[in-house]
């Protein structure tokens, strides 16, 4: 039987939640099984940094992003996450994500 989890994050400016359910992880840009993240699950995001992705999520409250980077040798950096009102991504939540992927990179 698989374990179910329920995961849920604010991030520090906040009024951003990310909230999902399911039964796969991450690790290094693929699921707890394998399986590489692509659409409509996940997407590269150049406009957010060389590397950075998008996870995509969506329940009964809304549809939420999740900005990470799986290159590091940390693991997975999660880096910005905000509920989506449009169908483009804000300017500014692409400003700010670059931001903290930068401040992050840059911590060594």
């Amino acid at each position: 039987m698989s374990e179910s989890r329920h995961l849920s994050s604010r991030c520090p400016d906040g009024d951003s939640v990310v909230s999902s359910r399911g039964s796969e992880g991450i690790g290094k840009g693929r699921s707890a099984t394998g399986a590489v993240l692509t659409m409509p699950v996940s997407r590269p995001m150049p406009s957010v940094g060389p590397g950075a992705e998008e996870l995509r999520f969506r329940d009964r409250a809304g549809i939420y992003r999740v900005f990470y980077y799986s290159r590091s040798a940390k693991g997975i950096l999660m880096f910005h996450a905000f509920q989506k009102k449009s169908q483009s991504t804000p300017q500014r939540e692409i400003e700010l994500g670059a931001k903290r992927l930068k401040e992050m990179l840059d911590e060594n």
